[in-house]
């Protein structure tokens, strides 16, 4: 087997005169990674075996199945010139050994989680395991040294001479699964130093993380997310503080971003909204919040429209969201209000994020208000509880809208966001709108954003 300067077998057989010499190449490696290697030469001379990764995809793959075929035996005719497979299969089949009668071949197979001799009849073809308690072969590693160590047959074609567990083992061949220690002594020098050992106090109230794990940096490029310490933590690029997503104790793995939502919502728009005060919770396992809330007063705290509402309150809201499945919800806005000649908007999409107890829920829309054609953004943030959503955020930015020289809606780009006055929006009966008793005109609004 021959390897130059490289790390990795360089996958061609050649054969050299015991005198020295230029050598003969007898097999062409066909790619740089995957290995040729342990090389056994019948003892008529006639044939060459070997082992080839034969795995699929040309090249050398970390993560492969072992009980799926990964190396084959093949053989070299010296006298034909031609290679030929000889065994393979699931579990492989590597490190070929002929007997000195030229009728077995000797090989190792994984099945399942052992690594096993085989014999092969190479007259009829028949397979057979005769020892089961080798040490664990090399199948998925790089192999640059063999998927096995080499073995030996003794004369009389009936023991194995295999290394294994640590020990060099006499196998028989005869179907007991047995074998005989063979004991040896050695004569060694080595140099034993110090274990580098390192104080460490688990007391301290703070101390600085020297290992971060699972990072994952967001579509924009502007955030890292990453484990450290059992907790998810974000980091604003470049150069930001590092903070905890979620206030849970449990502890929190695998943090990812979902690209869905950019698909209702531009990055950029919703790092504006932050800017402007929109609480935005980011994560992929936001908790369930289908049913009915009420939120009885809304202070607007965030206007950027013509005509600024800043400082109003809207009264009398009724939230209801159905159909939430994984990240897609649906959403119903029913109000008491003075009427507005406002039509159905029919909904165009939906995101829901967050994690532990904590979401935000984005909605699109498009509908007609005011005879005004329009593509609304619709937030809703919070964190659930059992009485309801606590921490109430909502927000609407207008995307587009038709023709409104008199601006009877908010202008395209426009923002306004509200905040649940005590900070609670209550869990109410669906029925809500048919006790509420005191206002003289009914007007209700569906917004419905879903698939």
């Amino acid at each position: 087997h021959f390897t130059a300067t490289r790390s990795l077998g360089a996958g061609e057989i050649w054969i050299y005169h015991i005198t020295g010499g230029n050598g003969v190449q007898l097999t062409t490696r066909k790619n740089d990674q995957q290995d040729v290697n342990e090389p056994a030469v019948s003892p008529d001379g006639r044939y060459v075996y070997f082992s080839e990764d034969m795995y699929p995809g040309g090249m050398f793959q970390y993560n492969k199945d072992p009980n799926n075929e990964i190396y084959v035996i093949r053989r070299f005719d010296r006298e034909k010139g031609i290679v030929e497979n000889i065994t393979g299969g699931a579990g492989s089949a590597f490190r070929p050994q002929v007997s000195p009668d030229g009728k077995l071949l000797a090989f190792v197979k994984r099945v399942r989680v052992k690594t096993v001799l085989y014999l092969r009849d190479l007259n009829t073809g028949e397979e057979w395991p005769v020892y089961d308690k080798l040490s664990k072969d090399q199948t998925e590693a790089w192999s640059i040294f063999g998927v096995y160590t080499g073995f030996a047959w003794l004369p009389g074609n009936k023991q194995l001479i295999v290394w294994a567990n640590g020990k060099i083992n006499k196998v028989n061949l005869d179907g007991s699964n047995t074998s005989t220690e063979i004991p040896f002594i050695c004569n060694v020098k080595q140099r034993i130093t110090d274990a580098v050992r390192f104080g460490q106090n688990f007391n301290q109230d703070s101390f600085k993380v020297n290992v971060i794990r699972q990072a994952r940096t967001s579509p924009d490029g502007k955030w890292l997310v990453f484990n450290a310490v059992g907790y998810l933590w974000k980091k604003a690029l470049p150069d930001g503080k590092p903070e905890r997503i979620t206030t849970g104790n449990d502890f929190e793995f695998e943090p990812a971003f979902s690209k869905e939502i950019l698909n209702i919502i531009p990055q950029k728009i919703i790092d504006s909204l932050r800017l402007q005060g929109m609480v935005i919770n980011e994560g992929t396992t936001p908790p369930k919040i289908e049913g009915s809330y009420f939120a009885d007063k809304a202070n607007c705290f965030f206007d950027s429209s013509n005509f600024p509402r800043l400082g109003i309150w809207r009264a009398n809201y009724t939230y209801t969201l159905y159909n939430q499945n994984n990240t897609d919800l649906t959403l119903s806005i029913d109000y008491f209000a003075h009427p507005r000649n406002i039509d159905e908007a029919t909904g165009k999409g939906s995101f829901i994020s967050g994690s532990g107890d904590k979401f935000s829920a984005f909605f699109l829309t498009e509908g007609v208000s005011k005879e005004v054609p329009y593509k609304m953004i619709y937030i809703i943030s919070g964190r659930k509880t059992a009485d309801g959503v606590v921490d109430w955020h909502d927000c609407l930015r207008m995307m587009e809208k038709g023709d409104d020289p008199t601006n009877k809606l908010i202008a395209v780009g426009g923002t306004r966001i509200f905040k649940e006055d005590d900070g609670l929006a209550s869990n109410i009966d669906p029925d809500l709108d048919k006790k509420l008793a005191g206002f003289n005109t009914s007007l209700k609004e569906s917004i419905i954003a879903g698939k």
